[in-house]
């Protein structure tokens, strides 16, 4: 042994265990291991090659030491020699086909997995309970939709997705994994998984509702169920454990991925031996049977089952609508055991060939009333029938959702369709014959898009709504984001199908109400308060009339108010501004007027310019309801927004941590981004001219939908750039102090920049914060903001859980944090109520009172601009039309009195007609709305003004055809109506 070594000669050992049994011995580097030989069948790609580690048994010597031991037990067993026939045996190598590792077959199984169970769904699930979230389901339930459509649809969509991915993936494994296996087995696989996780996605959505809370449970059990489905390939997992663990399909699909059981081959002949494609299929029939019926038996936000407070109601004369002790209510904060009563105990009767109007302050329970009768929330008790059938029996449900027609307060419009496939799309919803659908669209596609200004979102929900011909129209604040002229538009296509039709819709403008509604139901917090005609509303609550006097500075007040107390000693002085005074005068004292108006007119020493008298207004009525005692009151100042002001901190000016651009911006605009952006492309249709507006004054923009007002703060704000021409910023190019601009700019976006899981104070905590306003002054700044604005019981609150009105009142405060030198208000007021309004009226005359501020505008509304602006600029397509103030455009467009007339019944329409020609020759009727009726009278024919409104008094009492007369002024260019008294 040593010369051996010596010589660098092998040591081979031969260990016998008994007289037949032997082992043999070799170097470790002459020839492989028998435990690793599988392994080492995948190097030998050329059978060839002496290198190969295999046939080293054969060229090391150790199949000829094998067989010689053997032949010499042989012989020595059977005394008979076989060497010459050993001597002729030869060795043929056998291929053999590659084997893949089994740890590395494995590893490509786990990420596989993640990558299956991961990538595809998470889109899906996002959209499907965002959609949900936004109510587009239910609401399409209400016309006609079938859950079983609605999930079909989404399933058809994916199945096609899952196609796809399922024939990328099985080429990719055949090509690059199993280049022996069969592509069909593979993709059925693959199809089958996707399949199951898209009913898996269905069933979980249908549980969970809520988006988040669904993403977070589905990435848990995927990745969970996934990760467990490993352990098969190891064997730790008993039998009767993985059968119940395979109910979920990503622990079936990982068991079933064991390809390394058929080596390189995997062909559709052993997949179908295979029992996890068939859990596989059974999982995706159990998902669908637990998503239909988790679907109908999971309540979530718009089935709501709670207490109710009933009252008791007196039977009266049939009707198409009958509410009976109605009552809903719902939960403020999510996971609470509080509920608050959204209805309480309301009892409303709905006719027939009338619009009915629902009124009441922001969060009265309008909108849960609608979605009662809509089907979209349930009544925790009471009863509500729609022509005779129960909204509470399921069975009924089918008859009253084809005789709906709904408008919700969000647009329900599908993004991504055009205009005229919207409309054929929930047209097919609706079930409307196919052989219709063509005619139907197009009627809607010239009187809402064409007509209604190019297919505005609201118009084209609207025009949903209208599709089939509904019986029942339930309108959800329709009109809200519109022009004026749009509105009207609106008013009259309702006006004209409102025979034989139900339609009940809500608003928050009374000048609508009092317009379009024969009657008018007021709900102040889930109660019914009152119902009736405007008349019996205005008799009752009403305040009398209001007279309006435009004076010059040579005007005397105290003179002008003992001259209206000397006819009308009940006459109150109700509102001083600087060139106009206000009184309301009762109704009783009607007579005087005329002798009142002759005195003035006769007195010129007065001061008085012109001056012009109107009724009592649903506005008034609304405020008295709502408990208002300001009514009128609109220059009067609060002392505690005048604290408000005084005790808001300026923005620190060289602070490096709050002056940052990218800090204030981000953290301001974060929540805004996906409304503030404008295409590119819409900017080069605005042409701007030169104007500008100091500080200590309100600016306001006015126009219709598109005009540009909003693409105007978007470039104050720097979110649109300027594409000609050159915007100053305190005398410097905007470009220049865009670094600065935040220290001095408030911004209430025209869509609430809201995050809709913090409440009302942890918004403003934040806003103030990001403002450099220091906790002990932000935390007094806050509550007396909140009780100047009416948010003291909703600080608390989830903004998701907050009305239009409270929200855009929270915007509206946002933007006022930091005493901001300039204040931009895109349409700051729409969406409240009537005493909302005032709040915020008042709070920026207040807070510019100091002359150190001013402010931006934009509205659609002429009460806005009137109550709060110094100036007007009216914007049509991009271009300034008229800049000046209130009083100047009085002056340039006041050529004519409008005249509206409400009469008792449309049969007396002509005799009054002859009658106001008669009055006033060169009268011209301009619309008639209902039993509205509307003239536009001459100045000329006109004035004096006491003699008119003596032949007005002198004809309704001749006639007794009308109810009331309201003098109104139009502005004349363009599709801007602007209301101003005179």
């Amino acid at each position: 042994m040593e010369a051996a070594q010596k010589e660098n000669h092998d040591l081979i050992g031969v260990v016998f265990l008994d007289d037949f049994s032997y082992r043999l011995r070799f170097p470790s580097y002459k020839i492989v291991s028998p435990s690793s030989l599988i392994e080492e069948l995948d190097l030998c790609y050329n059978y060839s090659r002496h290198y190969c580690n295999n046939p080293k048994y054969w060229f090391e010597g150790f199949v000829s030491l094998q067989s010689s031991i053997d032949s010499v037990l042989i012989e020595r067993i059977t005394h008979h020699s076989v060497w010459d026939e050993m001597k002729s045996l030869s060795g043929v190598r056998m291929k053999s086909p590659p084997l893949t590792p089994t740890t590395d077959l494995e590893s490509c199984v786990f990420f596989l997995v993640l990558s299956l169970c991961f990538s595809p769904l998470m889109y899906f699930l996002s959209q499907n309970v965002s959609r949900e979230k936004r109510k587009l389901k239910e609401v399409m339930k209400t016309m006609g939709l079938r859950d079983t459509a609605f999930w079909l649809s989404w399933g058809l969509l994916y199945a096609v997705f899952v196609l796809l991915v399922s024939c990328m993936l099985g080429l990719l494994l055949k090509n690059l994994i199993f280049e022996m296996s069969s592509f069909s087995a593979l993709f059925l696989l693959f199809f089958c998984y996707g399949i199951s996780s898209i009913c898996f996605c269905f069933m979980i959505s249908a549980l969970l509702k809520k988006p988040k809370t669904t993403c977070f449970a589905v990435f848990v059990l995927i990745f969970s169920f996934g990760a467990l489905s490993l352990l098969t390939l190891i064997n730790l997992l008993p039998a009767a454990l993985e059968w119940i663990l395979s109910l979920c399909c990503p622990f079936a699909f990982g068991a079933v991925a064991r390809f390394q059981n058929y080596g390189r081959y995997f062909y559709l002949s052993d997949l179908m031996y295979e029992r996890y494609v068939y859990v596989l299929i059974f999982d995706s029939v159990l998902y669908v049977l637990l998503t239909i019926y988790f679907d109908k038996v999971v309540p979530g936000k718009q089935t709501n089952n709670c207490y109710l407070e009933d009252c008791p109601s007196k039977p009266i004369q049939d009707c198409f609508i009958r509410m009976r002790g109605t009552a809903a209510s719902g939960s403020l904060v999510p996971f609470r055991a509080n509920r608050v009563s959204c209805i309480l105990g309301l009892s409303l009767n709905i006719y027939e060939g009338q619009i009915t109007a629902v009124l009441g302050h922001s969060g009265a329970g309008k909108t849960t009333l609608l979605n009662i009768l809509s089907g979209l929330s349930q009544p925790s008790d009471g009863s509500t029938t729609i022509c005779t059938y129960n909204i509470s029996k399921r069975e009924d449900m089918k008859q009253i959702r084809e005789m709906l027609g709904v408008c919700p307060q969000f647009n329900i419009q599908f993004e991504f369709l055009t205009v005229k496939e919207n409309l054929k799309t929930f047209a097919k919803i609706k079930g409307i014959p196919s052989k219709d659908v063509d005619k139907e669209v197009g009627v809607y596609l010239d009187t809402q898009a064409n007509r209604l200004s190019g297919g505005q979102k609201r118009k084209l929900s609207l025009g949903i709504t209208f599709l089939g011909d509904p019986q029942v129209l339930l309108l959800d604040e329709p009109t809200a984001g519109l022009d004026p002229y749009s509105r009207h538009l609106v008013w009259a296509l309702l006006n004209e199908r409102k025979a034989g039709r139900v339609t009940l819709f809500t608003t928050q403008f009374m000048d609508e109400a009092d317009i379009l509604a024969d009657r008018k139901a007021f709900i102040s917090r889930g109660r019914l308060t009152c119902v009736g005609s405007s008349l019996f509303l205005k008799k009752k609550w009403g305040i009398g009339y209001h007279l309006r006097l435009h004076v010059n500075e040579l005007c005397d007040s105290e003179r002008i108010t003992s001259l209206v107390q000397l006819y009308i000693p009940a006459a109150k002085l109700s509102g001083q501004r600087e060139n106009e005074l206000s009184y309301t005068l009762p109704l009783e004292n009607l007579n005087k007027f005329p002798d009142l108006f002759s005195d003035m007119d006769g007195q010129t020493d007065l001061g008085i310019v012109n001056y012009g008298v109107t009724m009592t207004t649903l506005e008034d009525v609304f405020l008295r309801l709502e408990g208002d005692e300001t009514i009128g009151t609109e220059g009067e100042v609060w002392l505690q927004t005048m604290c408000v002001a005084a005790v808001l901190p300026a923005v620190p000016g060289k602070s490096a941590q709050w002056q940052s651009p990218c800090f204030v911006s981000s953290c301001i605009s974060i929540p805004a981004f996906p409304f503030l952006f404008l295409p590119l492309c819409a900017v080069s249709q605005h042409h701007y001219s030169k104007r500008s507006f100091v500080l200590g004054e309100v600016l306001g923009l006015l126009g219709p939908n598109g005009a540009g007002k909003s693409t105007t703060v978007n470039m104050i704000i720097g979110e649109t750039d300027l594409t000609a021409g050159e915007m100053l910023i305190k005398g410097v190019s905007a470009v220049e102090t865009e670094e600065d601009t935040a220290e001095f700019l408030g911004h209430c976006p025209q869509e609430n920049a809201l995050w809709p899981n913090l409440t009302v104070k942890e918004h403003l905590e934040i806003y103030a914060a990001v403002k450099g306003i220091r906790k002990e002054a932000a935390a007094i700044t806050i509550n007396r903001m909140a009780d100047n604005l009416d948010l003291q019981e909703h600080l608390k609150k989830p903004t998701k859980t907050l009305s239009a009105g409270l929200s855009r009142k929270l915007c509206f405060a946002m933007s006022l944090l930091g005493s901001p030198t300039v204040l931009l208000l895109d349409e700051s007021t729409t969406g409240m109520d009537p005493r909302g309004k005032r709040q915020v009226w008042k709070t920026i005359r207040t807070i510019l009172k100091d002359k150190d501020q001013g402010a931006i505008l934009t509205t659609h509304h002429m009460e806005d601009a009137e109550a709060v602006c110094d100036r007007v600029a009216i914007m049509v397509a991009g271009q300034l039309r008229c800049l000046g103030s209130i009083q100047y455009l009085k002056s340039k467009f006041g050529k004519n009195y409008l005249l509206q007339i409400k009469v008792k019944g449309l049969e007396q329409g002509e005799l009054l007609n002859t009658r106001i020609l008669q009055m006033f020759p060169q009268a011209a009727r301009q619309e008639r709305i209902s039993t509205l009726l509307v003239y536009k009278v001459p100045m000329e024919d006109a004035l004096p003004l006491s003699k008119a409104f003596s032949m007005l008094e002198e004809g309704r009492s001749a006639l007794s055809v009308w109810t009331e007369h309201v003098k109104r002024l139009y502005m004349c260019n363009g599709p801007v109506t602007a209301l101003i008294p005179d």
